[in-house]
């Protein structure tokens, strides 16, 4: 102000901004007014980085970031990666952010790109970073918090197909140990594959039956 002078404003509070006037006089009839539009800021809260697993396939994982940030001032929110860091828009090729800059969405990620993303958060005055690793979700049989982990169909019915196959290998080799032990006691028993006696084959071609009838998996 004039001749050096200041004005000081102690404990300012969020309510504290708005327009001030001031009034320095110089004589009993000369004076200078000043008007200040003051602006308060609070300090930039740490924020917080949730993640949501959207689907995990064999190509990449898909993954939405939210940036949370506690408090009821209004704040930029802006989203980087790599080494250096570099800024994501609101579309860029495998990542979109969303309008208001807290969400981060992550398509297809793999390993063979960066795995760290960072968050930061800031107003005219202060700002504070946070940092989320896709390696923690991606590469490990978690689910996410908001979304379980999505197993493929064909996974599935492989390894449904090759649980049967276990079964009927099993059953067989029972039924042909069954036919050797008759056969020490002096029954005489064709030895085939599957076994053909009244009496104990119609029990493991049952068996075997119903473990064929599972079906092998095109729409599980």
């Amino acid at each position: 102000m004039v001749n050096e002078t200041t004005i000081k404003l102690r404990d300012l509070e969020l309510d504290d901004g708005g327009i001030y006037n001031t009034r320095i006089w110089f004589t009993k009839t000369q004076f200078q007014e000043q008007h200040f539009n003051l602006t308060v800021y609070e300090p930039v809260p740490t924020p917080q980085i949730h993640h949501q697993v959207e689907s995990k396939t064999p190509g990449g994982c898909n993954v939405t970031l939210r940036c949370h940030t506690p408090g009821r001032e209004e704040l930029k929110v802006s989203w980087d990666t790599g080494g250096p860091h570099r800024a994501l828009g609101k579309s860029v090729n495998r990542y979109q952010v969303s309008d208001n800059g807290q969400d981060l969405r992550v398509f297809s990620w793999n390993s063979s790109f960066y795995s760290k993303f960072t968050c930061l958060v800031s107003n005219p005055v202060d700002q504070k970073r946070a940092s989320f690793d896709l390696l923690s979700i991606c590469e490990s049989d978690e689910g996410g918090q908001f979304g379980p982990l999505s197993w493929s169909p064909r996974v599935i019915s492989s390894l449904i197909f090759l649980l049967v196959i276990i079964v009927v290998v099993m059953v067989n080799w029972m039924c042909w140990k069954i036919r050797l032990e008759r056969n020490r006691r002096g029954r005489t028993i064709s030895i085939d594959l599957l076994p053909t006696s009244p009496e104990m084959g119609a029990s493991c071609q049952v068996y075997l039956f119903l473990f064929l009838l599972i079906p092998r998996g095109r729409d599980w």
